[in-house]
């Protein structure tokens, strides 16, 4: 049971591939401890930058690795519940949740702008449909929570300052107030075409890496 990485605490497999890279990045050798029963032991391991696949999406990025297998646990450990005292408690909780899944997913929008993130990880309704159903046969809970998710997703995209979405409206808005007069015909008609060819772009994009997950484009090639 590994418990420490580089001399910090990790308490899940999630922590411990994030410290990975983290700390691979900047490390040529890393030190493990971890228990074989009672015992507690140490070693040093050297990770190594491998290309791997998501299988979700069959996008590829690079990421360290250390030859290590992990094997899902016959009794998982129990589960924190977080559950406010009353509505405020609860109504607190909640806005705390949703201000961090905002900020991952902003963080998500920006590296996929900056090229950091691979276009082929977007995803249209194939993919909605197929992580909705496989959600929905965990349970309901994990089915609504996907819901919300992809909710948030949907929402912040929206308010993106993209022409024709109601951040570029929203934009326009702020921009007519500020000069306190409105924009021309022809700057907002620019805008909007600008939207729309945007929105038929990203729809191809989407409508082409769902197409690629079924292997529609390899059975045409076979």
């Amino acid at each position: 049971r590994i418990v420490k990485l580089n001399g910090r605490n990790v308490y899940s497999f999630s922590s411990f591939r994030n410290l990975l890279q983290k700390e691979a990045a900047s490390n040529n050798s890393l030190k493990i401890g971890w228990y074989r029963g009672s015992q507690y032991l140490e070693s040093s391991v050297k990770p190594e930058l491998v290309s791997t696949q998501d299988p979700m999406t069959e996008a590829k990025k690079n990421q360290f690795q250390i030859g290590g297998k992990f094997l899902p646990t016959q009794a998982p450990p129990p589960k924190t519940i977080l559950k406010g005292e009353n509505i405020f408690d609860t109504l607190s909780l909640g806005w705390t949740k949703t201000a961090a899944l905002t900020k991952s997913m902003i963080d998500s929008f920006y590296m996929l702008a900056k090229g950091e993130i691979s276009p082929k990880t977007l995803g249209g309704p194939i993919l909605i449909g197929k992580i909705a159903g496989e959600s929905f046969k965990a349970g309901p809970l994990p089915f609504f929570k996907m819901m919300a998710f992809i909710s948030m997703n949907l929402c912040i995209l929206n308010l993106l300052p993209i022409p024709v979405l109601d951040g570029g409206h929203l934009l326009l808005y702020c921009i007519e107030a500020a000069r306190r007069k409105p924009l021309s015909i022809k700057i907002v008609e620019a805008w909007t075409t600008a939207g729309f060819f945007f929105l038929m772009g990203l729809i191809a994009i989407v409508f082409f890496n769902d197409l690629s997950r079924l292997g529609l484009f390899r059975l045409f090639k076979s």
